[in-house]
């Protein structure tokens, strides 16, 4: 038999072990947070600290209004805005409702056209309007030598930034309407035609009723990312002198006026935040419509009868329009020996693409692109996962306030966070203006957002007595974060890594105003080929590329997404 005093031992080790074992769990969470709160405070908060405290400069502010150019700047950016989200709207709103609620045949061809569209970066649709529509351009010439019409045309104007963006956005009105028109119920508009109320009027006062949080939602954020757009702007508006607010943040940085460049991104930040702020409250409310999972069948389906042949006519010229010209004028440029020439056999050549793989300059681009993107992607899906991990699984007020700040830079422009990159880098403690550190940090801080709303789907449906039966077995913080979490959100962790480096490969306006001797991007160097004496031909060359890999990226991201459903 067990003596007393043995039991007392045993209870007293049993105590002991309970003690180290809660002690353990309690300092790797502790160093969990105070790494946590380190890396995004440097990362986030600070930046965004300085920007701030920079910009109340009331003086400045009012000279600033004052100032007639940047008065049409924010009035230029703003009938961008009004123009991109009408347009954008209207196409993406029309096809989804073909899609979604008619009879009309070719509907995964318009999702594929769609899909294809948006994987083209919008810089590289402002080029390829270039080329079609210029003096010289494609259009000019079929034109001339087709039907003998010597008309000169001019790309650059504030209306083609409207359809440039419209032509690069729609897709997220297109997504967005077609999964509203998919989810919600349809039995107010079986009653109201069964009553003999007529189509036109059904959908007059039922169908577009019913969406509307969704076309506003949507709307708001088109309306948002039109102005944070740097690259179709800098390409369409800057070459006839006129500014958006971008562009003149651009002008102000490149002059090294930082007082002016800070208070402009003060005012960005005020509109971005507001639309934000806006967006998420039309997404809450949206929760409470009456939406269902009913699914169309063919008999709900409406006919297009007669009109069939003519709207698949003009759907198809349409999608050739938006997405086809663009690429033809951008593949067939990057054949040509120098931009202007006749389209003859002997005008083309594959020089451009074997100098794009073979120059130092661009070689070096590509380097730091792929190793920025990669140690960007990582470090924010790590952080993200963190994040999403520490706010579902262990809710309080310092994972709410987490949660709050890691979603911040969604709501500003990227050359915004640029701006509040070089205000926090330039000067010590953290000195890291004209390294590539300062374009990595950026980077996170842009891709944290993005790898959040990619996962956290995914981490809400995860069974959270899987994480009590590990704390049970023993597992500390850490340990369930690596052997439990991870491997259930791989999936998503995986096509927000992929999203990440895609973006990095592309993204310009970060790049352009960070980037020194020996840390230029694929942004720059497509921002800045054809003022380097390389011309459009060698502009479309690299576009081509990148188009290439974001389209295997795309592929890859939505195999990932299938195979975890």
């Amino acid at each position: 038999m067990k003596t007393k005093a043995y039991l007392e031992m045993e209870s007293k080790k049993l105590w002991e072990n309970k003690l180290i074992k809660y002690t353990s769990q309690f300092f790797y969470k502790a160093v969990m947070y105070v790494l946590l709160s380190l890396l995004i405070f440097i990362i986030i908060v600070y930046p965004l600290i300085n920007l701030l405290a920079k910009s109340f400069d009331l003086n400045v502010l009012i000279t600033l209004l004052n100032d007639k150019s940047v008065y049409k700047s924010l009035i230029n950016t703003l009938m961008i805005g009004i123009g991109v989200t009408f347009f954008s709207l209207l196409f993406g709103g029309s096809l989804a409702w073909l899609v979604i609620r008619t009879d009309f045949q070719f509907k995964k061809i318009v999702k594929t056209f769609v899909l294809i569209g948006f994987m083209i970066p919008s810089y590289i649709i402002s080029i390829s309007w270039i080329e079609f529509f210029s003096r010289n351009g494609y259009l000019s010439r079929i034109l001339k030598n087709v039907f003998n019409i010597d008309y000169k045309l001019f790309p650059y104007s504030i209306i083609s930034v409207i359809f440039v963006l419209s032509i690069h956005l729609y897709p997220l009105a297109f997504m967005a309407i077609s999964n509203a028109l998919k989810n919600y119920s349809m039995d107010l508009e079986d009653a109201a035609l069964v009553c003999g109320a007529k189509r036109r009027k059904v959908i007059k006062t039922i169908t577009i009723p019913m969406i509307v949080p969704s076309i506003l939602s949507i709307g708001i954020l088109i309306f948002s990312r039109s102005m944070a757009n740097f690259g179709v702007p800098a390409a369409l508006c800057l070459p006839i002198g006129k500014d958006v607010a971008t562009t003149k943040i651009f002008s102000y940085l490149s002059h090294l006026e930082l007082v002016n460049a800070t208070v402009l991104s003060l005012i960005l930040i005020i509109i971005s935040a507001s639309i934000y702020i806006l967006n998420s409250k039309i997404i809450n409310k949206r929760k409470y419509s009456s939406f269902t999972n009913k699914k169309f069948n063919n008999t709900s389906l409406i006919k297009l009868g007669k009109n069939k042949k003519i709207i698949t006519v003009c759907v198809f010229i349409f999608q050739f329009c938006v997405t086809g010209i663009p690429l033809i004028s951008i593949i067939i440029t990057s054949f040509l020996k120098r931009w202007g020439l006749k389209l003859q056999f002997n005008n083309f050549t594959f020089k451009n693409y074997i100098t794009l793989f073979t120059n130092s300059y661009t070689n070096k681009s590509f380097v730091n692109s792929i190793e920025y993107g990669i140690i960007g992607a990582t470090c924010a899906v790590l952080i993200g996962s963190i994040v999403l991990f520490l706010y579902y699984c262990n809710k309080n007020k310092l994972t709410n306030i987490f949660m709050v700040i890691v979603t911040w830079p969604i709501a500003f422009p990227n050359i915004v966070l640029a701006v509040a990159a070089t205000l926090s880098f330039i000067n010590r403690p953290l000195k890291l203006y004209g390294t590539k550190w300062i374009i990595i940090i950026t980077y996170i801080a842009l891709f944290i957002p993005i790898a959040v709303k990619n996962m956290s789907g995914i981490i809400e449906n995860i069974d959270l007595s899987l994480i009590k039966a590990s704390k049970m077995a023993g597992a500390n913080f850490i340990s369930t974060l690596r052997m439990v979490i991870m491997p259930l959100i791989s999936s998503g962790m995986g096509s927000a890594w992929i999203l990440c480096f895609l973006i990095a490969l592309r993204e310009i306006p970060i790049s352009l105003l960070l980037y020194s001797s020996g840390t230029e991007t694929l942004g720059v160097m497509l921002f800045t080929l054809q003022s380097n004496s390389y011309g459009l031909e060698m502009t479309s060359a690299l576009a081509v590329v990148i188009i290439i890999i974001s389209l295997i990226g795309n592929l890859i991201v939505k195999k990932v997404r299938r195979e975890h459903r």
